[in-house]
């Protein structure tokens, strides 16, 4: 399978995407990364120590993401972002600038298409 670049318009085999889970606080994001994982458990290769970062079978890695200032999200890249919250929704409210930030200093060479950049995860418990 080979996809095309919207910058470069030259086909390339996909690669392995980089996800960041932030939710509406720090207890939510680290939350919502462990139901990310116990949903997607088999697919799950490895954890890290501090259990932040996974690595999926196809490469795919997810982290959580805490610190959300320009300063932490330099050098990092996030193809995707999963929103991590509650029925209420109201990260959209309360994070709006961090959202901007992530998506402005981390998201800027996605290999995913804009409308699937940013993606919801609802906490149902």
């Amino acid at each position: 399978m080979h996809i095309s670049t919207c910058i470069t318009g030259f086909e390339k085999e996909p690669s392995a995407l980089n996800i960041g889970i932030l939710g509406y606080n720090n207890k939510l994001s680290e939350y919502g990364f462990r139901q990310i994982i116990e949903n997607n458990k088999e697919q799950v290769k490895k954890i890290s120590k501090n259990k932040r970062i996974a690595l999926l079978e196809d490469g795919t890695q997810l982290e959580t993401i805490l610190n959300t200032c320009w300063h932490t999200l330099q050098g990092r890249r996030f193809d995707q972002l999963i929103l991590f919250d509650d029925n209420r929704w109201l990260i959209y409210y309360y994070r709006d600038e961090d959202i901007y930030n992530i998506k402005k200093f981390t998201m800027m060479l996605s290999n995913v298409p804009e409308e699937f950049q940013i993606l919801n995860y609802e906490d149902i418990r």
